[in-house]
């Protein structure tokens, strides 16, 4: 289980240089490629991991269905 001063630990490791953090992110910036790593609690975590694997997921089914033979 991580601290729970996890947030501060993590700044102060930005403030002097050690990684390059960003604080809190939204879900569309973790999407674009705004950051490399998010640290997240399991249960919200897998809630994400989830959505994008079902999301990115279904383009792929919809054009199969759009050029299998008939």
């Amino acid at each position: 289980r991580a601290p729970r001063g996890a947030y501060q630990l993590l700044k102060k490791a930005g403030d002097e240089g050690r990684i390059n953090f960003a604080g809190n992110v939204e879900a569309r910036e973790a999407v674009c490629g705004e950051v490399d790593v998010i640290v997240t609690d399991g249960y919200s975590g897998n809630i994400f991991l989830k959505t994008m694997e079902g999301t990115g997921g279904l383009p792929g089914k919809e054009l199969q269905a759009m050029v299998r033979p008939l």
